[in-house]
C-alpha cells in the first residue's frame, strides 16, 4: 500500500525519487528483493527480511540511468521477488518535470520609497532539495542565496533597497528573474513585481542680481509617474525686450500690458526640468547714459563761451585826484 503521493524526478537531477510503501507479508517468513526491467537504479539493495504477517514501512527510491526523455505521468512497474523465486509485480507513477516547472517566485508589492521587499521562491512539488543556489535579479535589486528546502516549501528573503539603484524607473510591472542551479542543472524562472504608482514634484525658485536679474525655477520629478508641469512666467511689455528664456517657452499670451510665457512639459522619474529667465538691465542702463552723454555734449558744443579780460591802470582827473581807470576786453 502506497502511502505518499504526488512524487515527481526532475529531469538533470541526480536525486531519487521516493515513494513511502506499507508491505505486509501474508506468507511465511522470506527475504525479498526489490528490482525492475526498465533501467532504473532501486533502493533498497539486497533483500529485506520479513516475518510471517509483518507489516513494514519501506522508503523505495527510484533514479533514472543516464537522463529521462519522458515528460509527464509515469508509470513505473517493479517486482517483488522471494528466495523461491515466487514474485509479485506492482506498479508506480509519478510525474516527470524539468527544472522550471519546480519553482515559483515572487515578491511583495514595492512602494516609491521603499526600505525593503520581501521576495519568496516556492517548491511546487513533493520532493526535498538541497544546496539550491539561485541568484535574483530586477531593476530595483541584485540577490543570491544558498539553501535547502523541502517538499512544498516557501522559502522568503528581506531584502534592503537603496532608492537610488531605481531612480528613474516608472511605476508598473516589472519581471524578476531567477536563475536556479542544482548541481550541474540550471534553469531561469520569472515572476512579476508590482512597483506602486506616485506622484511628488518637488520645486525650488531662486530670484538673484539686480541689473542682470535671473529667475531660475527646478522642478525635479522624485515621483514614479510622469507629471506634467505647467510654468508660467510674467513679463511688461518693457522688461521682455531685455529677456532671454532657456529653455524657450512653449506659448506667449498677451493680456493689455502683461505677457505670459508659458511652458507646458511631461517629466519623467528622475528627471530635472530648469527653466532661466534673465532680464538684462545693462543694456537700456547703457543707452540712457548714452543720450545723457549724447545731450550734454551736443549742448556744450551748440553753446558759446564768453571770456572777460580786465585791464587796471592809474590815471589823474580833472581835478588833480588819481583815480583807477578799469578797462574790460570781451572775446566771444
Amino acid at each position: 500500500e502506497k502511502q505518499s503521493s504526488d512524487e515527481v524526478m526532475v529531469i538533470g537531477l541526480e536525486q531519487s525519487t521516493v515513494f513511502n510503501l506499507k508491505i505486509k507479508n501474508l506468507e511465511k517468513s522470506d527475504n525479498f528483493e526489490f528490482y525492475n526491467l526498465l533501467g532504473f537504479n532501486m533502493f533498497p539493495k539486497g533483500r529485506v527480511y520479513f516475518k510471517i504477517g509483518e507489516t513494514k514501512e519501506i522508503e523505495l527510491k527510484i533514479s533514472p540511468i543516464g537522463r529521462l526523455k519522458n515528460y509527464g505521468y509515469y508509470t513505473f512497474t517493479y517486482f517483488i521477488r522471494g528466495e523461491n523465486s515466487s514474485e509479485i509485480q506492482e506498479q508506480l507513477t509519478f510525474k516527470i518535470i524539468e527544472l522550471e516547472e519546480l519553482f515559483r517566485v515572487g515578491t511583495s508589492e514595492i512602494n516609491p520609497e521603499p526600505e525593503s521587499i520581501r521576495i519568496y521562491i516556492e517548491n511546487k512539488e513533493n520532493i526535498n532539495l538541497t544546496d539550491v543556489h539561485a541568484e535574483f535579479s530586477s531593476p530595483f535589486f541584485k540577490f543570491e542565496k544558498t539553501f535547502d528546502i523541502g517538499p512544498n516549501e516557501n522559502k522568503e528573503f528581506v531584502i534592503d533597497l537603496n532608492k537610488d539603484d531605481f531612480r528613474g524607473v516608472t511605476a508598473g510591472f516589472y519581471t524578476l528573474r531567477t536563475d536556479v542551479k542544482i548541481g550541474e542543472e540550471t534553469a531561469r524562472i520569472e515572476g512579476a513585481i508590482k512597483f506602486n504608482e506616485k506622484d511628488n514634484i518637488i520645486t525650488t525658485k531662486k530670484d538673484y542680481g539686480f541689473i542682470i536679474h535671473t529667475q531660475v525655477l527646478e522642478r525635479v520629478n522624485e515621483g514614479n509617474v510622469i507629471a506634467t508641469s505647467e510654468t508660467v512666467f510674467k513679463k511688461n511689455v518693457i522688461s521682455r525686450l531685455f529677456t532671454t528664456f532657456s529653455p524657450e517657452p512653449d506659448f506667449v499670451e498677451r493680456e493689455g500690458l502683461v505677457i505670459d510665457y508659458i511652458w507646458n512639459r511631461q517629466i519623467k522619474p528622475g528627471e530635472t526640468l530648469e527653466i532661466v529667465v534673465k532680464t538684462n538691465w545693462l543694456f537700456p542702463l547703457l543707452a540712457i547714459l548714452l543720450m545723457i552723454t549724447t545731450v550734454i555734449l551736443a549742448k556744450q558744443h551748440t553753446g558759446t563761451n564768453l571770456i572777460l579780460r580786465k585791464k587796471v591802470s592809474f590815471v589823474r582827473s580833472k581835478g588833480g585826484e588819481f583815480a583807477l581807470k578799469v578797462t574790460i576786453f570781451a572775446k566771444a
